[in-house]
């Protein structure tokens, strides 16, 4: 939708955006068959920096579209009524396609799990008011840990929404100088972020360093046990006997499980931080 004072349009950022997206694509072939032999990305292993400068871009367009006309009378409702009509179609149409094509999959999780139907409208709901499902939320339908889980890349325009909202609220507000900090700022986390791969793997994950798989020191995520009485070894020692033999220790059998291994920094470092004092 076009309104009356809608500024030139720059096809050179048209263009643009399409190498970007294309390096996204790419990203993801590659990443899918890094992942199917169980290896590192070893092509475009940063073709995800193409959606940071998306990000980057939209805040150009924003602010070019944007900043002489505030002092003209333009206010924030405006503002924010135009960025729903420009964004929230998509948002609307990614989440209905998404819940289409997902029941045609037959409704069902990455495992196998079937989802209610009561689960999917929820999720198609919240997707359409743009609320991110929580950890372990029960509209979480594809089990996959995403923010929308029936139109997964939707992560990126929550984010151009969170953007908008600052640049609204306060970004358009700040001088020239802090402008340049900012930027300077931002600029040298994302460069830390794609330089030092601080996860080991191409730096997809800083959602990972978010929920603790993932610790952003570049060391292992330390682990503690909840409680120690749980952990397999505990569970299975006991007063365990054979009847029919005799002699010392003869007659006793530990029972041995396979199990997740968690905890191993805590367990393996007590003794020397706790006994040894180092």
């Amino acid at each position: 939708m076009a309104f009356s004072d809608t500024k030139p349009h720059y096809a050179l950022l048209d263009g643009l955006r399409g190498v970007a997206a294309l390096l996204v694509v790419w990203y993801h072939v590659f990443e899918g068959f890094a992942f199917a032999g169980n290896t590192l990305i070893e092509h475009i292993n940063h073709g995800y920096l193409a959606v940071d400068f998306f990000f980057i871009l939209s805040g150009f367009v924003i602010s070019y579209a944007y900043d002489d006309r505030w002092a003209k009378g333009f206010t924030m409702k405006q503002f924010f009524v135009r960025r729903l009509i420009r964004l929230h179609p998509m948002v609307i149409m990614g989440a209905l396609i998404g819940t289409v094509t997902f029941c045609l999959q037959g409704c069902v999780q990455w495992d196998g799990t079937h989802v209610a139907t009561s689960a999917i409208m929820w999720a198609l709901l919240m997707a359409i008011c743009f609320l991110p499902a929580y950890p372990g939320a029960p509209y979480e339908v594809r089990g996959n840990g995403e923010m929308f889980p029936l139109n997964g890349p939707a992560w990126s325009l929550f984010f151009e929404y969170i953007g908008n909202i600052c640049y609204a609220l306060f970004i358009r507000r700040l001088s020239n100088k802090a402008l340049g900090w900012l930027t300077l700022l931002l600029g040298a986390g994302l460069a830390s972020f794609a330089l030092f791969d601080f996860v080991g793997y191409g730096m997809i994950g800083v959602a990972q360093m978010l929920t603790g798989k993932a610790d952003p020191s570049g060391r292992n995520v330390i682990t503690y046990a909840a409680n120690s009485l749980s952990s397999a070894a505990m569970q299975n020692a006991g007063d365990f006997t054979f009847s029919n033999l005799t002699g010392l220790y003869k007659n006793k059998y530990l029972v041995y499980s396979e199990g997740i291994y968690v905890g191993y920094k805590y367990y393996e470092t007590r003794y020397q931080d706790q006994v040894l004092g180092i």
